[in-house]
């Protein structure tokens, strides 16, 4: 194995192979294999389903100790949020990872970010704060009218329950509570689309625990080259996973 001949002079490397679908019972699977407490975590996603996300970064912090995010190309949306395991996050040049805001779908199935949905309703009612409904243009009366009470609680409660995901997962990640709040808050509504690039220094400017990929050589050279592979020859060439387990030798 490439990674086990690379790194066998530094530390004990036990590769397992690739999490190709992110589920569970991969994580029994893990467990029966080792008790490593070490996790080098490569991650390569557009994005997916935030509940599904969520379950996967809770399940990978309540198991082991240590976790060490690489992300040499995307981790976008639900692939931020498991990035978010890593007490440390390798990122490169290259790297990428999005805002965590929510999205809903319209009844045309467009997807709609719960900021916007706020934001839009914030505007109509600064507008309509000093003039009356009659003096307002007809377009305004007309967006006015279209605003649902519910759809506007419903994108609140979305924002509030991810920046409680975010915060949950960072406290097992090793910040402190103020800095998850801080975090949590600034990838949930400091952005303006769910598209902007979040590269290493926006990831170090927002707070994430993001050290460049410079600090693990071999290791990030290594994970580049199985992406690569990995990326040529499977059929899925967006969701990769692929979990490593290190154990130091002063451990």
């Amino acid at each position: 194995m490439l990674a086990e001949k690379s790194l066998q002079q530094k530390r004990l490397v036990h590769i397992l192979g690739f999490l190709r679908n992110l589920q569970l019972t991969v994580i029994d699977e893990i467990k029966g294999k080792t008790n490593a407490k070490t996790l080098l975590l490569l991650i390569n996603s557009p994005g997916g389903l935030v509940q599904s996300s969520y379950k996967v970064a809770r399940a990978l912090r309540k198991n082991f100790k240590k976790i060490i995010v690489f992300v040499p190309h995307v981790a976008a949306s639900g692939g931020t949020l498991i990035s978010l395991t890593g007490n440390q996050i390798v990122m490169g040049m290259m790297s990428q990872l999005t805002p965590l805001d929510p999205h809903s779908r319209s009844e045309e199935g467009k997807p709609i970010s719960a900021n916007s949905v706020i934001d839009a309703h914030a505007f109509v009612t600064e507008f309509f704060k000093d003039k009356e409904v009659s003096d307002a243009p007809y377009t305004y009366r007309v967006l006015a009218d279209k605003f649902d009470p519910v759809e506007i609680r419903d994108a609140l409660a979305d924002l509030s329950l991810m920046v409680e995901y975010i915060c949950e997962i960072l406290s097992y990640s090793g910040y402190s509570s103020e800095k998850c709040i801080e975090v949590a808050e600034k990838m949930v509504k400091g952005f303006k689309t769910h598209g902007d690039v979040i590269n290493i220094d926006k990831a170090k400017k927002i707070g994430l625990h993001v050290i460049p990929d410079e600090k693990f050589p071999e290791e990030w050279q290594i994970f580049r080259e199985w992406l690569g592979n990995y990326m040529l020859e499977s059929a899925d060439k967006t969701h990769n996973t692929v979990y490593v387990f290190a154990r130091f030798k002063n451990e």
